[in-house]
């Protein structure tokens, strides 16, 4: 009995995320947040999928251009660039790779915030450009 209960200490899926919500205009986005600089570092990556209306916010502690890159995704990705709580820039179906290398994102405005979700979410949720983020 000891034994699985080690197991079930020290096996821990380490992608159970704590999920908040969010809301930009009528559309609710579950969202866990990116705190840790493994957690920054990672990401999505190595993930095999991600439910509907769900991503995973990164912030920052001050606005800034910001670049990120597909390094180890098994998806492509829309991200939403964000500073002061408004959208400032969207990059969907950002494949995984380039020329054959890992693709770069970067953002053309300063953002303090980037939600990242799965390729295809950002067109099914109708999000543009200019609305507002209510976290």
């Amino acid at each position: 009995m000891l034994a699985g209960v080690g197991w079930v200490l020290f096996n821990k899926n380490p992608f159970s995320p704590k999920l908040q919500e969010m809301r930009i205009g009528d559309v609710k986005i579950r969202y866990e947040t990116a705190r840790t600089n493994e957690e920054l570092a990672r990401g999505l990556s190595y993930r095999k999928k991600l439910p509907d209306n769900q991503g995973m916010l990164f912030v920052f502690p001050n606005k800034g251009l910001r670049s990120f890159w597909m390094h180890e995704m098994l998806f492509s990705l829309d991200m939403v660039w964000i500073s002061d709580n408004k959208i400032v820039q969207i990059d969907e179906k950002v494949p995984i790779k380039t020329n054959g290398a890992w693709t770069v994102v970067n953002t053309n405005y300063p953002a303090d915030k980037v939600l990242e979700m799965r390729g295809g979410e950002v067109e099914k949720m109708g999000l543009k450009t200019g609305a507002e983020v209510k976290l």
